[in-house]
């Protein structure tokens, strides 16, 4: 059988891990085939739960917590660092409005972010520097912007 469970995915360990995986029939290659996509299955699952908890968290319980005694951030007990609240935003078109943004972006001569589609993260940096800098930003019936405040730990 071939091994992986428990190996770093260096360079080395992969290279061998094709080499050993050469060498082996149709019904070895399958099962560990069905068995690393149930692994990534499993592990989607579990990053997408914990990245709830995650959540619940950076952005509601620690930025609340620290809000209600007029702190910014702590440091780390053990000297990790620091938590901080950071400003953030979800940023979307809203549906159905693609060519209303494109068109505003190219009338405010902001068209130079225009590729094929707007990417979501470039919108997302567009219109939150905008705000920060108090200047022109698309009209609330074609993009969906919601700040929020993420908490995240800065290595001290």
């Amino acid at each position: 059988m071939l091994q992986y469970d428990g190996l770093e995915a260096t360079d080395e360990n992969l290279q061998q891990f094709r080499e050993d995986a050469a060498s082996e029939g149709y019904a070895t290659l399958a099962e560990v085939f069905k068995d690393l996509r149930q692994k990534m299955d499993y592990h989607k699952a579990e990053e997408s739960r914990v990245r709830k908890f995650f959540d619940a968290l950076s952005t509601q319980v620690i930025p609340e917590k620290l809000a209600e005694d007029g702190m910014q951030g702590i440091k780390l007990a053990d000297g990790a660092g620091r938590i901080e609240l950071r400003p953030n935003a979800y940023c979307s078109i809203k549906a159905g409005q693609g060519q209303a943004l494109q068109n505003w972006l190219n009338e405010n001569e902001f068209g130079d972010i225009i590729k094929e589609t707007v990417n979501a993260s470039t919108l997302k940096s567009f219109v939150k520097t905008q705000i920060e800098n108090g200047e022109l930003t698309p009209p609330e019936s074609i993009v969906n912007y919601q700040p929020y405040v993420r908490a995240t730990i800065v290595k001290g």
